[in-house]
């Protein structure tokens, strides 16, 4: 009787074993029904949304990753297989080498347990993709960053939000303009996931941050026109209002634009080199401009591993430089505040382009206010929805117009990719 029962516990032990191996190094399933939010950052920069195990949708997070994921199909292909793919084709086109083979994973998702298979799974892919891959799970800077300045702001409307939902969240901004970091954080994951992965099938033409930009300036002139005879039809009044509030909202982003094409002054460039001991500037550089986040970009490429050279207060004297050229912070000069009166025809005592911000904002809410309290006929419900409803062609109609510059593009990519040896 003695040995049946030991003969038992030997076996109960080595299920046991097994049980633990398998859930520890990748041979436990995924929940089918879990999406999850997966990055890859080498440099290129790979987003993933995965339903279960699978892969069901790929995002180039750069200029870097358009020129990766170029022609390359990841249908059909789980997280390992699709990771193993992705590490093979950066280190095939020279973007994983000896000197840069850090591949930072970070996994999101509502299924906590999902989270660490994936992890498993997609170190897995990577060590499998190249022998040179050194996995290791860790978020960008630049999102550690976003999260400290938001909880600054407001703590608690912040305080379940984490550096992966951040990048979740910017990733559907980039495509939806009334996505906020505010609504991102009372939505789950697969909520977010579904909402990136609709805005990737229905913008698939528009596949780089450059396109998104001249798509969203085109796309908004197009509604505004709409938008002014929607106006027009609520009277005089409400169009007078309408139109300071667009003039505004035109300025403000024009600013914002030239805010995020300026980039770094040689000042803060020399400083930043010499706090970093960056020996190459082209290496914090693109198209003779240093922005912001080609610095953190270039921290947690080189700078973020073991045994780095750089100490933490050189690290984080340069992130305070870069701090400065936060869009809320930006001080307004004075040809935009005169820009701004022009615009308004009125006195605008701002000094800040975040006051700008809160008045559009207000501007906004007592325009629908107005449109509560007017009482309009039903011919004129009926124009409205009519015009309304215009608004489903300017998509098409802009992205009609862009071809030329889109097919532009594409050749652009498929020739740096040609060029980089991965096709013959």
């Amino acid at each position: 009787m003695k040995k049946v029962i030991a003969c038992l516990i030997v076996a109960i032990v080595v299920i046991a074993s097994v049980s633990c191996f398998t859930a520890c190094f990748g041979g436990a399933t995924v929940n089918p029904n879990a999406y999850s939010f997966v990055t890859l950052d080498i440099n290129p920069s790979v987003e993933l949304i995965t339903l279960g195990d699978n892969v069901v949708d790929v995002k180039a997070g750069n200029y870097d990753a358009c020129v990766l994921l170029d022609g390359e199909d990841f249908s059909s292909m789980t997280l390992e297989e699709a990771t193993s793919k992705i590490v093979a084709l950066a280190e095939e086109m020279g973007y994983l080498n000896d000197t840069n083979n850090q591949v930072k994973i970070s996994v999101i998702s509502d299924d906590a347990q999902a989270i660490e298979i994936l992890k498993n799974k997609a170190k897995s892919g990577a060590q499998k993709g190249s022998k040179k891959a050194e996995p290791v799970m860790e978020t960008r800077l630049q999102d550690e960053l976003t999260l400290k300045k938001l909880k600054e702001v407001n703590a608690d409307k912040f305080a379940s939000l984490t550096e992966e939902k951040v990048r979740l969240i910017e990733s559907v901004m980039e495509y939806d303009s009334s996505m906020t970091y505010e609504i991102g954080v009372t939505m789950t994951v697969k909520e977010l996931s579904v909402a990136l992965k609709s805005a990737l099938s229905e913008n698939k033409d528009i596949f780089t941050q450059e396109l998104r930009i001249e798509y969203s300036s085109r796309y908004t002139a197009k509604k505004q026109e709409i938008e002014r005879e929607i106006a027009t039809v609520y009277g005089e009044e409400y169009l007078a209002d309408w139109e300071k509030y667009t003039a505004l909202e035109n300025i403000y982003n024009s600013i914002v634009n030239a805010i995020e094409k300026s980039g770094l002054t040689d000042d803060d460039i020399a400083t930043v080199v010499e706090l970093l001991q960056i020996t190459d500037v082209s290496l914090i550089e693109k198209g003779g401009v240093v922005k912001p986040e080609y610095v953190l970009n270039y921290i947690d490429k080189h700078i973020s591993k073991k045994g780095s050279s750089i100490s933490q207060s050189a690290i984080d004297s340069a992130v305070k430089i870069l701090d400065e050229y936060d869009i809320a912070k930006h001080v307004l000069t004075q040809d935009e505040i005169e820009a701004i009166i022009e615009a308004l025809d009125e006195d605008a005592e701002f000094t800040l382009l975040s006051q700008v911000a809160e008045n559009l904002t207000q501007r906004k809410n007592s325009l629908d206010n107005m449109k509560n309290v007017i009482e309009l006929t039903e011919e004129k419900i009926a124009q409205i929805r009519q015009l309304e409803e215009s608004f489903a062609s300017i998509k098409e109609e802009v992205l009609s117009q862009m071809q030329d510059t889109i097919e532009a593009v594409r050749a652009e990519i498929t020739a740096e990719k040609k060029e980089r040896g991965s096709i013959d």
